[in-house]
């Protein structure tokens, strides 16, 4: 089961265009070579420019583990698999930084008592500050900060209750720091493999083998 829609799409793509003041046949050798491409011309000037996408299977890969965060500069894809685990997932609306923090919902063993305890919050709030000082270091022109969350959890009574308590820290957290939610999708019971690629925002999530639920 799934609460709200996750950000899926089949095929994704990234568009760069170049523009050339003049060589047509390049254009159009370009054209020849590369079915993906497109060519032609500016409205209303004399530059020709030629554009090529970019599939997210030709970006490299990079995976973040629960209890860890990774900040990126470059057009990277930061996976995650969600097992009892939030991934938060943060870009700029304009640059290609992001990051993306990989929370726990208890600890191995206790995802499933309801209540939190300061020292389990206290461990969140230092993992997401502690990103949040690099992602500001790395990227200071940043002023469109937002945020996609996506978590997997047990569906019982103790496991839904801890989740909600921490996704609600989580919303109260980015509030504080001025990060627009996007969105906030849920997985029951099935264990997922998340993929986010800050350049684009774009976040796309799987099902994996269900008997992994659980740890």
């Amino acid at each position: 089961m799934t609460v709200n829609s996750n950000d899926a799409e089949s095929a994704r793509s990234r568009r760069a265009t170049w523009a050339y003041q003049g060589n047509s046949e390049m254009i159009r050798t370009l054209t020849r070579d590369d079915s993906a491409g497109e060519a032609g011309r500016a409205p209303g000037t004399d530059s020709l420019y030629y554009q090529v996408a970019v599939s997210e299977a030709s970006v490299p890969e990079i995976r973040v583990e629960p209890d860890n965060f990774d900040v990126v500069t470059s057009d990277v894809v930061l996976v995650a698999e969600l097992n009892s685990t939030f991934a938060l997932c943060l870009y700029d609306a304009v640059l290609e930084s992001g990051a993306l923090v990989h929370m726990r919902v208890g600890p191995p063993g206790r995802v499933q008592e309801p209540e939190l305890t300061d020292t389990t919050l206290s461990t969140d709030l230092l993992l997401l500050d502690r990103c949040f000082v690099e992602l500001r270091k790395v990227e200071p022109r940043a002023q469109h900060w937002q945020a996609k969350v996506v978590g997997q959890v047990q569906d019982s009574p103790g496991a839904r209750e801890r989740f909600d308590g921490v996704q609600s820290f989580l919303s109260a957290f980015l509030n504080d720091t001025k990060v627009k939610l996007v969105s906030s999708d849920t997985h029951l019971d099935r264990v997922h493999l998340l993929r986010f690629r800050p350049a684009m925002g774009h976040v796309r999530s799987e099902p994996l083998a269900a008997s992994r639920a659980g740890s």
